[in-house]
């Protein structure tokens, strides 16, 4: 089980799934790996779920890494996970429709 007292030691540098997420390091990485006409752009999509019961759905079903979790904290920390989940949606959004937005960055290039 995990409890109150688990810590992580801080990231030094950006985790690996925002390694990119700088625009001129990410197109500096592209020239070091030998492509030409480098760009990178930023693409944004809005999700829009209805509720918490749609955010709580989409974070839950099909995600194995969220099984794996929910397999260590067991029944009643993934009920109080839950329950934290829908009191910081009631939080932001209340009862009306949630909205995220999403970047992604996209890099391309030409191979030289």
């Amino acid at each position: 089980m995990i409890g109150p007292e688990a810590r992580c030691a801080p990231f030094t540098s950006p985790p690996p799934l925002f390694s990119l997420a700088d625009t001129d390091q990410f197109a500096a990485e592209l020239e070091a790996a030998g492509f030409a006409d480098v760009a990178v752009d930023e693409v944004e999509r809005v999700l829009v779920l209805d509720g918490a019961d749609a955010l709580w759905s989409m974070l839950t079903v099909g995600a194995p890494p969220v099984q794996v979790m929910f397999d260590r904290i067991g029944h009643a920390g993934r009920d109080r996970l839950k329950a934290s989940l829908y009191e910081a949606v009631e939080a932001r959004w209340g009862d009306g429709p949630i909205r995220l937005a999403n970047t992604a960055t996209v890099g391309h290039g030409t191979a030289a």
